[in-house]
C-alpha cells in the first residue's frame, strides 16, 4: 500500500533522489529497518547523547513517547515522516542517509518550512492552487540567471508533481 507523500515529492525536486518514507514504513525489510536503528544510533553517538538516558532524551527532542524511540533503535518500526525529517535536521544529515544508508552523510537537507509552505498550497481549493503555481512557474522561467538550469529543471519539476498531486486527507498522513 503506497500513500501520497507531499515530502517525497519535495525531497525528489531538491534533492535529485527519491524516497518513500510512508511506503518504507508499511513494507520495508527488518533489515532496513534495522540499518535505520544503526544509523541512528550512530547519530546519538556522534551527538554524545549517553547510551543510558539516551531513549528519554531522543523522546523529548522529538515529542513522541519512550517506547516509539525504543521501537526505532530495536529496528522493529520507523519514525513518521516528519520526525524522520527532523531527526535529519537535528544531526545535520541528509535524509536519504539516514532512510536507506545511500548518497552521502552529510549533504542537502529538508527545510521543513518549506514543507510547510508545499502543504499549505496543497490544501488551496484546485483553482487556487494552479494559480499559485503557474504563478511560481513564471516566476521561476524568467528569473532570468537565479537558479543554475539544474536548480530550475528541478524546481519545474516540484511544481509539476504539486499540480498533479490531489489534496491530501487529513485522515491519512504519513
Amino acid at each position: 500500500m503506497e500513500r501520497n507523500c507531499t515530502t517525497c515529492s519535495y525531497v525528489l525536486a531538491t534533492t535529485g533522489s527519491y524516497f518513500r518514507p510512508g511506503y518504507f514504513r508499511l513494507g520495508m525489510e527488518v533489515s532496513n529497518r534495522q540499518g535505520f536503528a544503526a544509523r541512528l544510533a550512530e547519530l546519538c553517538d556522534e551527538k554524545n547523547l549517553p547510551k543510558r538516558g539516551r531513549l528519554k532524551l531522543l523522546a523529548a527532542e522529538f515529542k513522541v513517547s519512550y517506547q516509539a524511540v525504543k521501537k526505532w533503535l530495536e529496528g522493529t518500526s520507523f519514525p513518521s515522516t516528519e520526525t524522520i525529517i527532523d531527526i535529519a535536521n537535528w544531526a545535520h544529515v541528509n535524509v536519504n542517509w539516514l532512510l536507506q544508508g545511500v548518497g552521502p552523510k552529510r549533504g542537502e537537507m529538508v527545510d521543513s518550512s518549506m514543507l510547510a509552505v508545499i502543504e499549505g498550497i496543497q490544501e488551496m481549493p484546485p483553482d487556487d492552487r494552479q494559480q499559485v503555481l503557474d504563478f511560481l512557474g513564471f516566476k521561476f522561467e524568467r528569473a532570468d540567471g537565479w537558479f543554475a538550469s539544474e536548480k530550475l529543471a528541478r524546481y519545474m519539476v516540484l511544481l509539476d508533481t504539486l499540480k498533479k498531486a490531489p489534496k491530501p486527507n487529513p485522515d491519512n498522513k504519513t
